[in-house]
């Protein structure tokens, strides 16, 4: 009885390695969607934790009739969060009492590739981010996640964002 008891104890702790270990689309579609609920709740910190530590990506920008080619990183992209977040709670501040700025963040996954490893994946997906719309932020492109110690992160991409309002053309204006 007690080896019986033993080998249903391995067996469910080689299924919960193996389940925390394997890469799959519901752990994927969660990792957006604990991406939007961070947008939602304008939780900067979580946004930054969801990139990997040597997270590297490409943008291609399009700021009104401008068009530039970006390089970026994990610190670049908490920066450009952390920039997005702070406007935005100024610009509540100068509302009238009790108002805020509208804010709508939406994703649309277009596909999901998963590596033979069930280590990583590239994603195929859109962005809308829209600032009361005073910035628009639209963006498509390939996501590669992966398993880290357990948590699924981003480790890189390559997209190209529209960036649009009354902000997106100050910034084209600025570049």
């Amino acid at each position: 009885m007690k080896y019986f008891l033993l080998i249903i104890v391995l067996v469910g702790a080689a299924w919960n390695w193996y389940a925390r270990n394997t890469l799959s689309e519901e752990k994927v579609v969660a990792l957006y969607q604990a991406q939007g609920e961070a947008w939602h709740k304008q939780d900067g910190k979580l946004l930054c934790d969801q990139l990997s530590n040597d997270f590297q990506g490409t943008v291609q920008a399009v700021y009104g009739a401008r068009f530039e080619t970006e390089t970026t990183n994990k610190q670049a992209q908490c920066d450009s969060v952390d920039a997005i977040l702070d406007l935005k709670s100024e610009t509540d501040k100068r509302l009238p009492a009790g108002q805020q700025l509208g804010w709508t963040y939406r994703f649309e996954i277009k596909s999901i590739n998963i590596k033979d490893d069930k280590k990583s994946a590239e994603v195929q997906v859109k962005t809308h981010l829209n600032m009361g719309n005073m910035l628009i932020i639209d963006s498509e492109g390939t996501d590669t996640v992966a398993l880290r110690k357990g948590a699924l992160v981003f480790v890189g991409g390559e997209a190209s964002a529209k960036y649009s309002g009354v902000l997106g053309d100050a910034l084209s204006a600025a570049r």
